[in-house]
């Protein structure tokens, strides 16, 4: 989810693992909250498990090779929150948001997504690690998208379209089969069915009707942007 402005809105122990930390991330302790930079990026992650760090940065470093597949500038100048409460919820029924005035992406803990939302809470599945790890990257779909093309004016369902791609893209293959199989559409036609209601309604649906579209279109990544065009 993004907050659209256009309409308003893992465990090692002793001095191994003190060494490998500190060769490895730039890190700041705040009581039980650490913040680290992703290697290779420009990505802060502000977490209190180390495991919710490793999985960030897994999702923003298979980001930055679509970004390059897409041809869009990988450079991603933000911070990802683990927090047990979203400060920006708009539709009540969020796992995650990123927010292009702070640039920030504020992601719900396994723990807290499965207190508010109980099963089903991830495209029709029970949340686990890896689908949990696919809504970080969700989010940083919309942010790649937003630092690319935050210039341009460009639809709701087309934001939500990139950023479904994306994650079902890079979702491990037995969840996306489970899930597409659950949802028994057809891929989208072409940009004309693309539509904030259908969005609206139902966001799975979607989701899965957005990714069999650009596997319609042989993966072709480039083709992400001349969909704005259409």
């Amino acid at each position: 989810m993004i907050k659209n402005l256009n309409r308003s809105l893992f465990p090692v122990s002793g001095s191994l693992f003190l060494i490998t930390v500190f060769l490895l991330f730039n890190s700041i302790s705040y009581a039980n909250e650490k913040a680290s930079q992703c290697t290779g990026s420009d990505v802060v992650v502000k977490f209190s498990n180390i495991d919710d760090f490793y999985m960030a940065c897994r999702s923003v470093n298979e980001l930055m090779d679509v970004a390059q597949k897409i041809g869009l500038n990988e450079d991603l100048n933000i911070s990802i929150l683990f927090v047990d409460s979203l400060s920006i919820n708009i539709t009540g029924k969020s796992l995650a948001v990123f927010n292009p005035n702070t640039m920030k992406i504020e992601v719900l803990s396994i723990a807290a997504s499965q207190k508010n939302f109980g099963d089903e809470a991830v495209l029709g599945l029970q949340m686990d690690k890896e689908l949990h790890r696919s809504v970080i990257t969700h989010e940083l779909a919309h942010a790649l998208f937003w630092q690319n093309m935050k210039k341009t004016i460009i639809a709701r369902e087309i934001h939500e379209y990139f950023a479904y791609v994306i994650q079902l893209s890079l979702l491990d293959p037995s969840h996306r089969k489970e899930i597409i199989a659950a949802n028994d559409v057809p891929a989208f036609l072409d940009r004309s069915e693309m539509t904030e209601e259908y969005y609206l309604l139902n966001p799975t649906r979607f989701a899965v009707k957005s990714y069999l579209h650009f596997v319609n279109r042989n993966n072709d990544w480039p083709s992400l942007l001349r969909l704005f065009k259409e």
